[in-house]
C-alpha cells in the first residue's frame, strides 16, 4: 500500500507533467492526461441531466483509489444532489429555467 506521503509526492510531481495520477487500491496508479478533466466534467453533467453512459473512467479511478477522501468536495467525487444553504438535499435538484 502506497503511503499518504508518496501518493502526494506523485500527485505534486504529476501537477508539473501534464498527467493525473490516481493511485489505486489494487495495481498501478492510472494515469490520465489533464485534458480529460473537463471531458469528465462534461460527461458526468451529462449524466445528472438523465442520458444514459457509464461513469467516466476518471471517476471510476477515484472510486478505486486508495484514498477517495482526497478528492472530496470535487465535482468527480459528488453524489450528484442539490443542497440549501442548511446542507438539506432538495428532492427535485434546481428548477431549469434557461429558457
Amino acid at each position: 500500500m502506497v503511503s499518504k506521503a508518496r501518493m502526494r509526492a506523485l500527485l505534486r510531481r504529476a501537477e508539473h507533467t501534464g498527467v493525473v495520477v490516481i493511485p489505486q487500491r489494487v495495481g498501478p496508479p492510472v494515469r490520465f492526461p489533464k485534458s480529460a478533466l473537463p471531458e469528465a466534467f462534461l460527461h458526468e453533467m451529462n449524466r445528472m441531466h438523465g442520458e444514459d453512459g457509464d461513469l467516466h473512467p476518471l471517476h471510476v479511478a477515484i472510486a478505486n483509489s486508495i484514498n477517495p477522501e482526497l478528492y472530496a468536495g470535487t465535482f468527480l467525487a459528488s453524489s450528484h444532489q442539490v443542497v440549501d444553504q442548511d446542507g438539506e438535499t432538495i428532492p427535485g435538484g434546481i428548477e431549469d429555467v434557461s429558457e
